[in-house]
């Protein structure tokens, strides 16, 4: 007889998780998940940053070979022309630092959005620009991630210069000059938001596209539609740009050859103006193109050939300036323009496209500051004196000027007003213009500006300083240098102090790099 076996039942049941316990758990996962997440974050953090700091470090020691081989070249003995035009340019560093400002109306007029730009909230009680808190206010003197610096620095050099454009279907010709007119500054960016209009002066011809905006340059709500400045008004989108035109005389069919024979378009003089033009390195130069409609203006970065030399340039200007003419603004409107530059090439690639992207030389460049030293004074150069450094009169000693601190000398730097040791305060030991230390000499000049100094900010012992809530400097104000022609027997600077900022448009660093050059002037 077969029995059929049964199953054995546990005495004891299964028991499931609870809904607690579920609820537990999900709960200690999502604060892992939460926490990982985090290292993480950290991490991406630290390493962006790392890779942000590395690259701008990279950018600005780059940087240093091209500045020390461009100014040792300079032609500082006579020259045609060495210029600094050094600018402060309210703007806000990034986007989130516009987002994250209280008082900012963008269809606010031009000089309220000035004020809201360089007004700040120190004290976290949600009002900005408080006159009664220090720092809220900032000093159109003192410069930093609202209040930015856009110098421009040229002078024509000698050396190896290789061309970097060329005729339309050659993106460089081969051919290189030993004379060069070289100039540093922030860029133009084409505004692809706005296209050009015919009336539009940067628009002669059409391969312009866009208007082009400085930096900084403020948009404009006035208009339907309303003008905007995606690419340039953020510092931390600002390009650092050089541009080197090379010189050459042309022959007498006025043509300038490659090494292949190839006759070249280049910047030149205009045909219709007299001798007093300072074209082709001035605002009003064209290239050499038969067609008017085909010729581009030298501001417009197309061809980086000119049809002069350093010798022709100088007659010029000397030209310009003596009377019957007498052009005594020559260093103003016919020098003041800045480059255009558009680094994201259109497609189709041609040499016009191309040719637009190579004024590029350091992007993200925030502050970009040239100061200048030299033997401008006459001190007591004695140091067993009890005014050893005193400023006795303007002229040449045969010392770099300098001033005492902590009983060291130390060397004078001229340039825009700038706080250098982070006191708050500007003043004869920090820079500031050639005029005002020579108004400090114990036997004051007349005038007390010297030749060379072409624009001058207001007056004021202390620039940093504010009444009524109205600093001492005005916002815009400029300092201009220029040695020419004019300026024959006045002393040149001994030395160069380049001090550029690069930041990271995403803000991964918390400062940008900043770097500063020093270099000796032929």
């Amino acid at each position: 007889m077969n029995r059929r076996s049964l199953p054995i039942r546990s005495s004891t049941r299964r028991r499931a998780f609870t809904l607690v316990e579920l609820m537990i758990a999900i709960a200690l996962v999502l604060i892992l998940m939460v926490g990982i997440n985090q290292v993480f974050k950290m991490t991406t953090d630290t390493v962006g940053a790392g890779q942000a700091i590395n690259a701008a470090s990279r950018d600005l020691r780059g940087a240093q070979s091209v500045f020390n081989n461009d100014l040792h070249g300079a032609v500082t003995s006579n020259p045609p022309i060495f210029m600094i035009r050094s600018q402060q340019t309210p703007a806000f560093l990034n986007q989130a630092d516009q987002l994250g400002d209280r008082d900012y109306n963008q269809s606010d007029t031009y000089a309220n959005r000035i004020n809201q730009i360089l007004s700040i909230d120190l004290d976290n009680d949600g009002t900005e620009g408080e006159v009664g808190v220090a720092g809220e206010i900032i000093s159109p003197a003192i410069y930093n991630y609202r209040n930015h610096r856009t110098d421009m620095l040229m002078f024509f050099a000698r050396g190896y210069f290789p061309r970097q454009t060329g005729n339309i279907g050659t993106f460089a010709a081969n051919m290189s000059s030993n004379e060069a007119w070289i100039w540093y500054g922030h860029v133009k960016r084409p505004d692809f938001s706005s296209p050009a209009g015919p009336s539009n002066s940067d628009a002669l011809n059409s391969l312009q596209g866009y208007e082009n905006r400085s930096p900084g340059e403020l948009p404009d709500f006035s208009k339907v539609p309303p003008d905007r400045n995606d690419d340039n008004f953020h510092a931390s989108n600002w390009i650092l740009g050089r541009v080197v035109t090379l010189l050459r005389q042309p022959d007498g069919s006025d043509n300038i050859y490659d090494l292949y024979g190839n006759s070249q378009v280049y910047l030149k003089h205009w045909t219709t103006d007299p001798p007093t033009s300072l074209s082709p390195l001035a605002m009003s130069s064209v290239s050499s193109e038969a067609a008017p409609a085909d010729r581009y203006n030298v501001a417009w970065s197309r061809y980086d050939l000119a049809g002069t030399t350093i010798d022709d340039f100088r007659q010029r200007l000397v030209t310009a300036i003596d009377p019957p003419n007498n052009l005594l603004d020559w260093w103003n409107t016919r020098f003041s323009f800045r480059y255009q530059c558009n680094i994201f090439p259109t497609k189709p690639l041609s040499s016009q496209v191309i040719a637009r992207t190579v004024p590029a030389f350091l992007s993200s460049c925030s502050q970009f500051i040239v100061e200048y030293a030299g033997d401008f004074l006459v001190q007591e150069n004695d140091p067993a004196n009890a005014n050893y450094g005193r400023v006795l009169s303007a002229g040449s000693d045969g010392k770099v000027d300098y001033f005492i601190s902590g009983g060291v000398a130390q060397t004078r730097w001229y340039g825009m007003p700038r706080d250098i040791n982070g006191d708050g305060v500007i003043n004869l030991l920090d820079v500031v213009p050639l005029r005002d230390v020579r108004n400090s000499a114990v036997t004051v000049p007349s005038p007390v500006w010297a030749s060379f100094e072409r624009a001058l900010p207001a007056y004021a012992v202390n620039y940093a300083l504010v009444s009524g809530g109205v600093p001492a400097m005005t916002d815009g104000s400029q300092y201009i240098v220029a040695w020419g022609p004019d300026t024959t027997g006045q002393p040149m600077p001994k030395m160069i102090r380049i001090v550029a900022t690069v930041d990271d448009p995403s803000g991964r660093m918390v400062t940008g790099q900043t770097m500063e050059y020093v270099i000796d002037l032929p």
